[in-house]
């Protein structure tokens, strides 16, 4: 009361530390810094930001656009459909093909690889390839076209051959019609499927115990025929992951 009516007031950190009657308390002091800290930056005029339209997802991909890709790209293969090449025809037309054989020859080149396989042995007696073989050749035989249609062959116990000359199993076009029943509705699927040209199943009789085979369509067009050549497609992925078949 007599220091308030005297009108000196002094800081009670400065009146302990001139009497020495205690040290003042760092806590305290630094929660004072701290808000002079606090009230010097809320006085200090702020700029103010420009507005981005763009958000943070175009923001980056702006940036990434201009910046080369760290990893390289992958190399284009660039396929001619004509399948000609300048160079091979100066190389090879009149010097080593005779011009009257070059139209054949080229058309050869240009014709796709049949499909080929052979059957292996395994080293299991109780699965010989004759046997994997016996199967494959009645599968075929199940597949022969006569006139653009399936040939209906009778069931018997003998074992069924293959010709030499092989067995029509693909001709013309071939429309599939399925009809599944679901929920009480019928729903019907139709598929197309076509052959540029016949396609045959022959043995290939230079191989040991005609173990060789040879189907004249590709492989693409092998996996387009889903229909036609389903038992046939999964004969050869079956034994081909058995070991049995190799695929070429």
């Amino acid at each position: 009361a007599g220091a308030l009516a005297g009108g000196a007031l002094s800081h009670p950190l400065s009146s302990r530390s001139k009497r020495g009657a205690a040290a003042p308390d760092p806590t305290r002091v630094s929660r004072l810094a701290c808000a002079t800290l606090r009230m010097r930056a809320a006085n200090r005029p702020r700029k103010a930001k420009a507005a981005n339209p763009a958000s943070t997802t175009q923001q980056l991909r702006a940036a990434w656009a201009h910046k080369p890709s760290p990893w390289p790209r992958p190399r284009q293969k660039h396929f001619s459909p004509a399948k000609t090449c300048p160079a091979f025809d100066t190389c090879y037309r009149g010097h080593v093909v005779p011009e009257h054989d070059w139209d054949g020859f080229i058309d050869t080149l240009r014709a796709p690889l049949p499909s080929t396989f052979s059957f292996v042995h395994t080293g299991c007696a109780a699965v010989h390839p004759s046997l994997v073989q016996a199967r494959f050749e009645a599968l075929v035989m199940s597949l022969e076209q006569v006139d653009g249609e399936a040939r209906a062959r009778p069931q018997t116990e003998a074992p069924v051959r293959v010709p030499p000359c092989g067995v029509l199993v693909a001709t013309g076009t071939t429309v599939v019609l399925r009809l599944h029943l679901r929920g009480g509705r019928v729903r019907a699927f139709a598929r197309v499927e076509a052959v540029a040209a016949p396609r045959r199943i022959r043995p290939l009789l230079w191989f040991p115990e005609r173990r060789g085979w040879q189907l004249d369509a590709p492989r693409k067009e092998l996996l387009a025929l889903r229909s036609s050549f389903k038992d046939l497609r999964a004969f050869i992925e079956t034994h081909v992951g058995l070991g049995r078949l190799n695929r070429q």
